[in-house]
């Protein structure tokens, strides 16, 4: 943790780099609803950082910056939340938004009499478009960006815009750090990033601490049998788990297909031809 944050929580002012809250329906909360979901307790989160400090190795060398905390509001939404917060009113990408590939096993349940459902827990998904890419190139994408940040600059100052370009989709820039964070046999990465679910800071798949090896697969089967089903019902873990797993996969597939004797025969044969080949 030291090598992510200097200090917690960060500056209320730099949440919107990080954060974007947007509504799909055909009116904006107000703020007093919007509270409910998205209001900020500056006494809970100081407690959650002591507590953290006290309970968690991985935080207990990070510093509690007080005047940050002294900036939060005391059960309020954060202004720079409520200022960048956006709202989607066509009821064609509302629904959009909505739809999933397949239908829906849970909701036809009744329908078709499977009465035993009390152990399932619901995910509502939300279609993705395109989930490879393979329809936009790179030279799309920024050819998007570019008009998108043309038109921030157009409309700073004259609210004469086309409507060619009122209809795009925003852009919204996701940052990243230069240095990919390592996923194999690294406990804190999971520790890290769900501090509710690992509150102890312990816990986590593959710590080369624990007497006896047990596999991811083994490991993630057992989180997601927790009674609290709070693995379970977390709205990313299983997702992120899932990526790694298939990434993993892949991985192990590649070397085992390098391996064969044949693979090496092919790498060598087309080092031979120079990088000049024909397409039939």
């Amino acid at each position: 943790m030291p090598n992510i944050v200097t200090s917690l929580p960060f500056d209320v002012d730099d949440l919107s780099d990080t954060l974007k809250v947007i509504f799909i329906g055909a009116h904006t909360p107000d703020r007093v609803q919007l509270r409910k979901i998205c209001g900020v307790s500056r006494q809970k989160i100081r407690n959650a950082l002591l507590w953290l400090k006290s309970h968690n190795h991985m935080y207990r060398a990070i510093p509690i910056n007080e005047l940050n905390i002294a900036k939060l509001p005391e059960d309020d939404v954060p202004e720079s939340i409520w200022a960048t917060l956006e709202r989607i009113e066509n009821a064609v990408d509302a629904n959009a938004e909505r739809t999933g590939f397949t239908d829906d096993p849970l909701t036809n349940a009744a329908g078709n009499d499977e009465s035993n459902t009390s152990n399932i827990c619901p995910m509502n998904t939300s279609a993705v478009l395109d989930v490879n890419g393979t329809t936009i190139s790179s030279e799309d994408i920024g050819v998007h960006l570019l008009r998108k940040v043309n038109k921030d600059l157009i409309s700073a100052s004259s609210d004469l815009i086309e409507k060619s370009t009122e209809d795009e989709d925003d852009v919204y820039m996701i940052p990243r750090s230069h240095m990919p964070i390592k996923d194999y046999f690294n406990p804190e990465l999971l520790l890290g990033l769900y501090p509710t679910l690992f509150p102890y800071g312990f816990g986590a798949p593959q710590d080369s601490s624990r007497p006896v090896s047990v596999s991811l697969e083994q490991h993630i089967r057992y989180l997601l049998a927790y009674d609290d089903q709070r693995f379970e019902k977390h709205h990313s873990f299983m997702f992120v788990l899932f990526n790694i797993m298939q990434r993993r996969q892949a991985c192990w597939n590649a070397t085992l297909m390098a391996s064969r004797p044949y693979f090496q025969d092919a790498a060598n044969d087309l080092q031979t031809r120079g990088g000049t080949f024909t397409l039939i």
